[in-house]
């Protein structure tokens, strides 16, 4: 579909890269060292990034106490120690993210796929997918080395440093090798995968208009014959325009130009029933303003010119378009 009707779930942000250092350290420590002297005890809460040593040191005594392991509060104090550092880690990236946010994304680029809807990281696990020789992809809270893709054009006409347009067709290939090799982004053979009834609860396909699920994961491309998925990147709303003053709101005068055509959306009922598109080379603001080509977005019940009169978060906006 053109829009699906889910379309709020279909949105992503791509981000620069993240470290992962200091998280991969404190994730081995945790599953390698005997820090909770075999017993059944929750991962203790992280201090915080700027949590002195004195104060890592008072919570590693008041740890080691409640939970009666006094023998390995030098154990609960590294602990401690990585977890401050993965913290400062976690922070940096977020430091970077805001300092790129709005900047030209470029073939060659190394990213990460954050979804909009739950703040996760796409990626790329070492389980094996539906389809036998790719690997299945995952939402991780926190993201890894395998969350990092490689930005590539579709066709030879671009090369690495050429600005991405919204449009365009790309590919999605790890930065980290995965037993030896690189895995590219893939939606998997629906004819293959047609009856498999885990895909669609994987996907949660419960819509009528949603039809031909396909699994998404990861796959070696052989360049000797091999397929390979290319994904179009459309730009849906930029922070930029989500903050000024141009972006359109309830109760907005528009037109609506299709530039293949050269035609602008126009109505006239002494014409035809239906609106249709009248060919004009008119381009200019002042040129535009023809009644017949000029609609109303309408706002509908809690919006009114745009602005909010009552609502709680999870309310949508819904418009109507007008003549």
């Amino acid at each position: 579909m053109g829009v699906p009707p889910n379309v709020r779930d279909c949105l992503w942000q791509v981000q620069p890269a993240r470290h992962y250092v200091e998280d991969k350290k404190l994730k081995k420590f945790l599953k390698t060292s005997d820090w909770n002297g075999g017993k059944n005890i929750a991962v203790p809460e992280s201090p915080d990034k700027s949590a002195t040593d004195e104060h890592l040191e008072e919570m590693a005594e008041i740890f080691v106490q409640s939970n009666g392991v006094q023998e390995k509060i030098d154990t609960i104090i590294e602990l401690f120690e990585l977890m401050r550092a993965t913290a400062e880690e976690r922070h940096a990236n977020l430091t970077e993210q805001v300092r790129v946010r709005g900047k030209e994304i470029r073939y060659g680029n190394v990213c990460v796929l954050v979804h909009n809807a739950t703040g996760k990281l796409l990626t790329v696990t070492k389980q094996r997918a539906f389809d036998g020789t790719s690997k299945r992809v995952s939402l991780d809270p926190h993201g890894s080395n395998n969350s990092a893709f490689l930005i590539r054009p579709a066709f030879k006409t671009y090369s690495d440093g050429s600005i991405i347009s919204s449009g365009d067709l790309v590919t999605f290939t790890t930065k980290k090798t995965m037993s030896g090799s690189q895995y590219t982004l893939h939606m998997g053979d629906s004819a293959e995968n047609a009856a498999e009834i885990n895909i669609n609860r994987q996907l949660m396909i419960d819509h009528d208009y949603i039809e031909d699920g396909r699994e998404l994961n990861a796959c070696v491309v052989n360049i000797h014959g091999g397929s390979v998925t290319l994904f179009r990147m459309l730009l849906m709303r930029s922070s930029e325009v989500e903050e000024s003053k141009v972006a359109i709101r309830g109760e907005d005068v528009v037109t609506f130009y299709n530039k293949q055509a050269g035609a602008y959306l126009h109505y006239d009922p002494k014409i035809a029933s239906e609106p249709f598109f009248y060919e004009s080379s008119r381009v200019s603001d002042k040129g535009r303003k023809k009644c017949q080509w000029m609609w109303k977005i309408e706002s509908e019940q809690l919006y009114c010119g745009g602005e909010q009169v009552s609502a709680d978060e999870d309310t949508k906006k819904k418009y109507r378009i007008k003549h």
